[in-house]
């Protein structure tokens, strides 16, 4: 019976501590997307309708939050569930890896993806719009000619690994210890352990 309860003990300890991880990870998603959208609200604030209030914008910064948080949990999810899978099976490092390739994927895809929306907003004044298809349709290559002599390409490309990789050391490193050690947790009785577990996995996924 004590053998059971200390292997329980260890598999809570190790479930929580990947929950919180993954928690660390889904919140540093939606700091960057929020960071994104208001980056680009900056930048083209002289084109905010006259007479917009304050109010208005955190209105508007709050119902991003609400498309962001599915993007978010989306890209955290591949880790989410390995962590979860990992933590009762006693794996070490499947979680770890794939949370870093995730973070990684999210951090390229989502600076690139601003860059582009930077340019196509200053071009077309819009977020991809019916314009887009006439970027594709036409002459690919006279596109890139412009984009190159237009913008300085070469420093915005060392800009973005540079931000690329000071964003993904850290939050490889936010990730490291959860909110909470796991020997503090241990301490806790069974119910107020199992409600906290399932409140992490409820805040993830609403």
């Amino acid at each position: 019976c004590e053998g059971l309860k200390e292997f329980a003990h260890k598999r809570w300890g190790r479930l929580a501590g990947e929950l919180q991880r993954d928690l660390k990870l889904w919140l540093a998603f939606m700091a960057l997307l929020t960071l994104c959208r208001l980056s680009l609200l900056i930048a083209f604030h002289d084109r905010v309708a006259p007479g917009t209030g304050l109010g208005q914008v955190l209105l508007a910064m709050v119902i991003g939050l609400r498309f962001d948080s599915p993007v978010a949990l989306i890209w955290a999810a591949p880790s989410l569930l390995l962590g979860m899978i990992s933590a009762l099976a006693g794996w070490k490092r499947a979680a770890l890896v794939l949370r870093q390739v995730m973070t990684g994927a999210f951090i390229f895809a989502t600076v690139c993806l601003a860059v582009v929306t930077y340019g196509y907003f200053r071009e077309y004044g819009s977020q991809f719009d019916i314009h887009v298809f006439g970027v594709v349709e036409d002459d690919f290559g006279a596109v890139l000619t412009t984009v190159w002599k237009e913008y300085p390409v070469v420093w915005v490309v060392l800009g973005m690994l540079a931000f690329q990789a000071g964003l993904f050391l850290g939050i490889r490193r936010l990730g490291r210890s959860p909110f909470v050690p796991a020997k503090r947790l241990a301490r806790l009785p069974l119910p107020a352990r199992s409600a906290l577990a399932a409140a992490g996995v409820v805040l993830l996924v609403a």
